[in-house]
């Protein structure tokens, strides 16, 4: 297959109000993101959704850790708190 596409579907990446990441339905923590994130192609679509409550660190901490596995095939969505 073409290098620049990938047979998996788009993994989708979240972090919520609190700072709990999940990695498609499965809470993470970082060492276990870390982990999971070196597998993953890298030519793999990843959405990343972050709650706008989340603090930015935790944003930052997430995006670091794509860049270590050169996972750019990025899209960012950010989600407001429904009250």
């Amino acid at each position: 297959h073409a290098e620049s596409q990938s047979d998996e579907p788009a993994r989708i990446i979240s972090i919520t109000a609190n700072g709990t990441v999940h990695l498609d339905d499965e809470a993470l923590s970082l060492p276990q993101l870390d982990a999971a994130l070196a597998e993953i192609e890298q030519a793999t679509a990843i959405r990343l959704k972050v709650d706008q409550a989340a603090a930015f660190q935790h944003f930052v901490s997430v995006l670091d850790l794509l860049r270590k596995y050169q996972l750019d095939n990025l899209s960012i969505d950010t989600e407001s708190v429904m009250r």
